[in-house]
């Protein structure tokens, strides 16, 4: 909404070199960016964004959970399989790299997932 602040990188997220400091806005989040035209003056706005706050809660609640993404995940990732094997057989690498590859990314998903949810879950606004 108006006024927000870029999220600070923490160290551990910070690129070698990259200077630190309380004015240095560098890093962060790559999700993050500025409000926007609509974004800002509805988020501003304290009815809406009640409104806006509870139904991010109960998406986290009952849809953005492990228990749903992971199954649809993993489902997809094993429709892909077949796919990914012939894919990698056809470019002339190994179809095992190929499965290796899938297995990180599907991992990769599920990270995403549970961070984002923590990240979510741990703002004052959706807490219970």
């Amino acid at each position: 909404m108006e006024g927000d602040i870029r999220p600070a990188a923490s160290k551990a997220g910070r690129a070698p070199g990259r200077p630190e400091g309380p004015s240095v806005r560098i890093g962060g989040p790559r999700w993050w960016k500025p409000g926007g035209v609509f974004s800002k003056p509805l988020l501003a706005n304290p009815q809406f964004r009640q409104v806006y706050v509870g139904k991010v809660r109960k998406i986290l609640d009952e849809v953005f959970t492990e228990d749903v993404y992971f199954k649809i995940i993993d489902a997809l990732a094993a429709s892909l399989m077949e796919d990914v094997m012939i894919r990698a057989e056809v470019r002339g690498q190994d179809p095992e790299g190929g499965k290796r590859q899938l297995a990180q990314s599907v991992e990769s998903l599920k990270t995403y997932l549970t961070r984002r949810r923590e990240f979510l879950l741990s703002q004052h606004e959706l807490k219970r």
